[in-house]
């Protein structure tokens, strides 16, 4: 289980208060490791001696029961520090300077760094922020495992956060989420060793879904998609389509997203299944087969996230399609587009297909992308004043779309 090279593995473990037994001594229990049964008091220890860390992390709070760690050592030196750590708990004088005096006895016993941390109890959100400050200062780079059988029922949702902090922010590898399940012993008296990390995945593609929300980027996916067995050759085309998106190349977007929306009809293996039905909805837009189509609903997609200049761009853009497809010509055409853009200035030819309400809303989604992708200027201060906050640009944005482009999936107003 060592890691090889120089990265660094870390466990993380919480300690509680230790249920005694008649007699004064701490209940023992059996857990089902994955290599097999294992008999121990404090479960942390057991997970340090099967994963074979670099560095162990014990967390507790003043009332834990630290001299749990030592007791049955048998040594005068660790016997001595145990009743030490019992005293200064009792009298509630535990403090850091004596955790650190015991660490290296367990250090010696384990074959690896121990570090024991106090910490607060959590009560409030500053005690809980400063127990992920203290496990983000203490954990090194490599990979982390968290161990959250022990210590308050609240202390393993913080850990939960805290790998997930730790997986986003200093991109260290979470490996393990443990938890020995000692309610579920079974009919032998054992209890199961309950891996946890799948819910970092569910996590995970939670964000991916924000992400893609706020950026309209389906690369976020692509990594998730690999780790649940996904379609190689559609998680390539994925990535393409996202970047032929970016370059406005709609056609060729479409083509290669289409390719992601087959192997998505299908469940996915892991934790991917339960976003694959919100990911295949945010794809869709490539089931339309016509360009016009396409640009209208990214048109929209992207007003919706507050991408205003792309919203104009793709609307602009879905017009040229548009009247295009009204006189017979290729869209995909650049010399198709180009005359349009040609007489764009004085919109001649959309003259003869909008109305005149619409054809004034195309012609200031027109300023306004210009605009937005090259400033403001005297000449239009007027648009400047109706679209000078976010709330009056959407609800300005919103209703030029709905005039010229019609719903999202709705039909053409011309």
């Amino acid at each position: 289980m060592k890691m090889m090279g120089n990265a660094m593995r870390t466990l993380v473990t919480f300690l509680g208060r230790v249920r005694k037994k008649a007699g004064g001594e701490y209940e023992r229990a059996k857990y089902r490791f994955p290599d097999g049964i294992r008999e121990t008091e404090y479960i942390g220890l057991e997970l340090a001696r099967y994963l074979r860390p670099d560095r162990l992390l014990i967390l507790g709070t003043s009332g834990s029961q630290w001299e749990s760690l030592l007791s049955h050592e048998g040594t005068e030196e660790t016997l001595q520090m145990a009743v030490r750590l019992e005293e200064a708990i009792q009298d509630g004088s535990i403090g850091q300077p004596i955790l650190d005096e015991a660490a290296p006895l367990i250090s010696g016993r384990l074959g690896c760094e121990v570090t024991l941390r106090l910490i607060p109890f959590g009560r409030d959100e500053g005690e809980q922020l400063e127990i992920l400050r203290i496990i983000e200062r203490a954990v090194r780079d490599g990979e982390v495992h968290f161990d959250v059988t022990h210590a308050f029922r609240h202390l393993s949702m913080i850990a939960f956060t805290s790998a997930f902090l730790l997986s986003r922010i200093r991109r260290i590898r979470v490996c393990g989420l443990w938890y020995g399940a000692l309610d579920m012993r079974e009919a032998d008296g054992v209890a199961p060793l309950v891996e946890l990390k799948g819910l970092l995945k569910v996590e995970s593609w939670a964000e991916a879904l924000v992400r893609y929300d706020a950026t309209g980027d389906y690369g976020v996916f692509a990594s998730l998609l690999e780790e649940d067995q996904f379609d190689r050759n559609a998680v390539t085309a994925l990535r393409e389509a996202a970047f032929l998106e970016r370059i406005s190349d709609v056609r060729g977007a479409s083509d290669s997203l289409r390719s992601v929306l087959a192997p998505l009809g299908q469940p996915l293996s892991g934790a991917g299944e339960l976003f694959r039905e919100p990911l295949r909805r945010r794809l869709e837009w490539a089931s339309h087969r016509k360009l016009d189509d396409q640009q209208k609903h990214l048109a929209w997609a992207y007003c919706e996230r507050d991408d205003y200049l792309r919203a104009a761009i793709f609307s602009v853009e879905a017009c040229y399609s548009h009247a295009c497809l009204i006189e017979g010509v290729d869209p995909a055409r650049r010399s198709s587009r180009n005359g349009l853009r040609e007489e764009d200035l004085n919109s001649r030819r959309m003259s003869r297909l909008m109305s005149e309400s619409c054809l004034r809303s195309y012609q200031e989604l027109r300023r306004l992308r210009n605009c937005l992708a090259h400033g403001f200027t005297k000449e239009d201060e007027h648009l400047r004043e109706q679209v000078d906050s976010k709330k009056e640009m959407r609800a300005w944005l919103r209703q030029r779309l709905q005039e010229v482009l019609g719903g999202a999936n709705g039909r053409w107003p011309w």
